[in-house]
């Protein structure tokens, strides 16, 4: 049985419309905002089943139905960052480029709510906090989970299994990522740093760029063919997958669209980029 079920943190008042094929009122959901949530404010909420079936494509149109009644992804009431259509994972080669630019806006306004369900915007020394709080907590993903995701990820499982992004979707990445300036634009390391830099260089492992990863905008089979689709370098594109890093200020300014600005100080890990 597949259920569609509403989640209302009882202290907060934060709601998050999700699905699954377990128990809903065990099942906490899996959302990432939703997630930190619960973290931060405990899982006391009340749950609602809004719909049940064993019929996929009829749970779809009951997901989209909601998704849209209540506008979920762009409203601060609920913490879905993505319409629930079943499908779990990256849904936007399903969106128009209406909702593709609405999602992108409401991305950027998003509030984040306190321990009272106030709302706030994230201060440079709050980001600083965050970020030293976050520091070595990130988790050790076993080889077990690794098979696990990668076979959930594999073959008709990958919601863009078939599919690829369109000339105009590819266009936009790009021309994007042509716009920005690279940091060291005009500047030079100074002689004390590139000893640093050249002795970590001798003593690193040489990256592999062909391990399959997930993102946030979909599976790939290789760090090389994400760092295609975005237009970056196979280095730059590896450097997002390294234990224990957290998205920066210039990370976050260097890839635009990619992250939005209030998940500055967390870990990459947390944000989608893993080994599968």
């Amino acid at each position: 049985m597949i259920y569609l079920y509403l989640k209302t943190h009882n202290k907060t008042g934060l709601k998050y419309l999700g699905k699954t094929e377990q128990d809903p009122f065990v099942y906490e959901g899996s959302g990432v905002h939703w997630k930190r949530h619960l973290a931060k404010h405990g899982n006391d909420v009340t749950t609602e089943i809004l719909f049940e079936t064993d019929d996929m494509e009829e749970f779809k149109r009951v997901g989209l139905e909601y998704s849209e009644k209540w506008n979920i992804v762009e409203s601060a009431e609920f913490a879905n960052l993505m319409v629930e259509n079943g499908c779990g994972g990256d849904n936007s080669h399903n969106f128009t480029d209406e909702t593709r630019r609405r999602l992108s806006e409401a991305a950027k306004l998003r509030p984040m709510p306190d321990r009272t369900g106030a709302t706030f915007n994230w201060s440079d020394e709050a980001r600083q906090k965050q970020s030293i709080r976050m520091t070595g907590t990130t988790k050790t993903i076993t080889d077990e989970e690794r098979q696990r995701r990668s076979a959930q990820a594999k073959g008709d499982n990958n919601p863009f299994y078939g599919k690829k992004h369109s000339d105009k979707t590819i266009a936009i990445m790009k021309s994007k990522r042509a716009i920005q300036e690279p940091p060291m634009l005009g500047k030079n390391h100074k002689g004390e740093t590139k000893r640093k830099k050249s002795e970590s260089a001798k003593n690193r492992k040489s990256p592999s760029f062909a391990k399959a990863v997930h993102t946030p905008i979909g599976d790939f089979e290789s760090i090389a063919s994400f760092a295609k689709e975005l237009n970056i370098s196979n280095k730059a594109a590896w450097g997002l997958f390294q234990e224990g890093r957290t998205l920066t200020a210039t990370t976050h300014k260097r890839y635009i669209g990619l992250f939005r600005e209030e998940d500055i100080g967390t870990t990459l890990i947390d944000l989608g980029f893993y080994y599968i």
